[in-house]
């Protein structure tokens, strides 16, 4: 297993991940409507198809008034000339959904930076109630030469006798003050998406913040969101056999950026 502390692989040959996904939850005092209004209309999206989702016919009384709806999207910004990524609003939500090709961090954390720029800008006062960096990959033998969870650096036992085939196992990672690592692995059996042909194994890394942090502060987001995406790369990488990693790696040392 990749010890902590212990550097991780900058690029893979080829990557693995299905979905990258950035969110941040607030309060803000602005209406629903005016908000997402207003970062609807940001100059990089404003060319976007816009979609409204399901949830976005529930009259505001009732977003105000259920737990469960306060946080959910209710449009979805589609870029039209492709769908390698969209942008997902609510009012007191929003989501960056990045879809493969994904390109690495290098070109994805200025997107997701100015993400929080524009939302500090267009929402005025406001408080961050949580925020998460999630990656979903899908391991294959062709491209990863992982055939199943036996090939990953994990031990799992049931009176003496190696569990090996099927299986769908989560764990918390607490990283305190600020961070807390949900790692989920599963073999297809046990999901209902869709994932391509040939997919072995899934590994869900999905970095958050604690319950009691709250941020006021557009720096401190972006803060943290670096360092959530070093917190994601440790937990993928611990699931890797080092030879794994190795046969992975590329090793050129003009690249600076890896495809998780």
């Amino acid at each position: 297993m990749v010890a902590r502390g212990t550097p991780v692989p900058k690029k893979l040959k080829d990557d693995c991940i299905q979905e990258a996904i950035f969110e941040i939850k607030f309060k803000a005092e602005l209406e629903r409507e005016r908000l997402i209004g207003r970062l609807s209309d940001y100059a990089e999206y404003s060319a976007f198809e816009v979609r409204r989702l399901p949830v976005g016919d529930i009259p505001q009384a009732l977003f105000d008034s259920d737990p469960n709806l306060a946080y959910l999207p209710t449009l979805e910004l589609v870029p039209n000339e492709q769908r390698s990524f969209v942008v997902r609003v609510g009012p007191r939500v929003v989501s960056y959904h990045k879809m493969p090709p994904y390109g690495g961090w290098a070109g994805l954390q200025p997107k997701l930076s100015k993400l929080v720029e524009v939302l500090f800008e267009k929402a005025g006062k406001l408080e961050v109630t949580r925020l998460g960096l999630r990656y979903m990959n899908v391991l294959n033998k062709r491209l990863h030469a992982i055939q199943g969870v036996s090939e990953l650096d994990l031990k799992i036992g049931i009176a003496g006798q190696s569990v090996e085939s099927d299986l769908n196992l989560s764990l918390i990672v607490d990283d305190p003050p600020l961070f807390v690592s949900k790692v989920l692995v599963a073999t297809p059996r046990f999901l209902t998406n869709q994932l391509p042909d040939g997919s072995n194994v899934f590994i869900d890394v999905d970095v958050f913040s604690p319950p009691d942090r709250r941020f006021s502060d557009q720096e401190d987001v972006v803060q943290w969101l670096t360092q959530a995406h070093e917190i994601e790369k440790r937990e993928f990488f611990h699931l890797l056999r080092r030879e794994t990693i190795e046969a992975l790696e590329v090793k050129s040392v003009d690249i600076h950026d890896r495809g998780q």
